[in-house]
């Protein structure tokens, strides 16, 4: 193809690249607020303590139950209730010398 020699070419329509805002309108702070989404840092200080001092006490109520639980847990076996419990479900047999405690008390 040639090249149209630039006399001949048509001038291009004007397309608007901005819109035009009266500056009232940008300058005036009453209707929008500028610095909504800012967070002070004296604010993000403290969420951050207090994030701290929340994961602290879930980290040591969930040590407390785990102590708990492991306690219990002994206290259980040394009652053999674990034992009976599920052999009462049909799930576990019961040791020879429980069964044996169990079947002479009767």
């Amino acid at each position: 193809m040639r090249v149209p020699a630039a006399s001949s070419l048509t001038s291009l329509p004007a397309a608007s690249l901005v819109k035009p805002v009266p500056m009232a309108d940008v300058l005036d702070a009453s209707k929008d607020k500028l610095f909504s989404t800012l967070v002070p840092d004296s604010s993000t200080k403290t969420l951050s303590k207090y994030t701290e001092m929340v994961d602290d006490i879930i980290r040591t109520q969930a040590e407390k139950l785990q102590q708990g639980s492991e306690i219990t847990r002994v206290k259980l076996r040394e009652m053999d209730l674990p034992d009976s419990i599920l052999a009462l479900e049909g799930n576990f047999s019961l040791p020879l010398d429980l069964k044996e405690d169990v079947e002479g008390r009767d």
